[in-house]
């Protein structure tokens, strides 16, 4: 099989694979949403800038699991 095409079914089968798993995690991912809302107060989704491959930023995103504000107090240093 060409290598072209056997990454281009390895990729779709990742996606693939990755969308059947946030559908079945989207659940729990909710609850855990409203938890943090309910608790804290503020945004539950935490955006951070990273760096990658060839230094590249990019954007994060992930459930915050810290008060809003916790690096400007020092957190993440």
């Amino acid at each position: 099989m060409n290598r072209y095409l056997s990454s281009r079914r390895k990729r779709a089968l990742d996606v693939a694979g990755a969308a059947v798993g946030l559908l079945l995690a989207s659940p729990v991912l909710i609850l855990a949403a409203i938890a943090i809302r309910l608790e804290g107060g503020g945004h539950f989704i935490y955006r951070q800038r990273r760096v990658g491959r060839d230094g590249v930023p990019f954007d994060l995103y992930k459930l915050r699991t810290m008060v809003s504000g916790a690096e400007s107090m020092g957190a993440g240093r």
